[in-house]
């Protein structure tokens, strides 16, 4: 038997806006919720996200503030529930969100800049190991202990659990153990202090310590979404896609997100079907 273990998934932000009635009656008293995945740390996207709210506050002429969220479990209970108005997505999480929510509305998907200058909407999964380590191939791995992140993660999971088994590797067999960590900088200290020996997790975040050498790189995977929910307008979501695709790089959302690592640069329309490749890995792994 294989031993799969999880750990406590952090919180999620969930971000405030106070609009002014003539939006339409479908927004609640309170405003607008914006529902913010759990990818760092709560107080860095606290203080990250404030920036963003203060941004739409003075386009689009409301009273922004932030709230935190448990799970993504409580952010489609609380859309569902209509306290919550837009989710900001990671690409599985949406794919589910879309199936479960009836009427779930895509608005935008996030950018990040690259090295040499232009703007990606999508990013990839790696398997990384310490670059003190003697692994350079994933027949390597065999036998060793692996970390994903979470069921719901596109580049900690789905995508390195298809590439792997691309390879011919089934990860419940080939590994000793397969560790369930949650979140992306989980696996990184995990695997700088020795408890595993190779984990998923996205590029970019490989990058935050010198101490990593990836191993193996997933097929292109769509970037975090925002999307709105059924209970929402098309006036007001509408409105809020346009602001978002019309913050600039330099805003201070986007310069505080790059400190954080998450390098966000823009926001580009595409639509449902951008996902769909995303939604053929999660609905193959589904049906085993």
């Amino acid at each position: 038997m294989k031993k799969f273990y999880r750990l406590t998934a952090c919180c999620l932000a969930a971000v405030l806006c106070l609009i002014p009635a003539a939006w339409g009656s479908d927004i609640h008293k309170q405003g607008i919720v914006f529902g913010i995945p759990p990818w760092g740390d709560p107080h860095e996207l606290q203080s990250m996200y404030d920036l963003l709210m203060k941004d739409l506050s003075q386009t689009l002429g409301m009273e922004c503030r932030v709230r935190i969220t448990k799970d993504y479990k409580e952010l489609s209970e609380r859309i569902l529930k209509k306290t919550v108005d837009v989710g900001f997505f990671t690409p599985a999480a949406y794919v589910q969100a879309k199936e479960n929510i009836q009427g779930l509305k895509y608005l935008v998907t996030i950018q990040t800049k690259t090295e040499s200058g232009p703007l990606r909407d999508h990013y990839s999964g790696v398997i990384i190991v310490s670059k003190s380590s003697s692994f350079n191939s994933l027949e390597d791995l065999k036998g060793k202990r692996f970390a994903f992140t979470d069921f719901r993660s596109a580049s900690g999971y789905l995508y390195p659990r298809a590439l792997l088994e691309k390879n011919g590797i089934n990860p419940d067999t080939f590994f000793s153990d397969v560790y369930m960590l949650k979140k992306h900088p989980k696996v990184l200290k995990a695997l700088e202090l020795g408890k595993i020996d190779a984990g998923a997790t996205y590029k970019d975040t490989a990058k935050w310590g010198h101490m990593f050498r990836i191993v193996k790189e997933t097929a292109p995977i769509p970037y975090d979404a925002f999307a709105a929910a059924p209970h929402m307008s098309e006036d007001n979501c509408n409105a809020i896609q346009s602001q978002l695709l019309q913050l600039k790089a330099d805003c201070p959302f986007f310069l505080k997100a790059k400190e954080t690592g998450a390098n966000y640069a823009g926001f580009i329309r595409r639509s449902d079907a951008f996902y769909d490749v995303v939604r053929e890995a999660y609905l193959t792994e589904k049906k085993k």
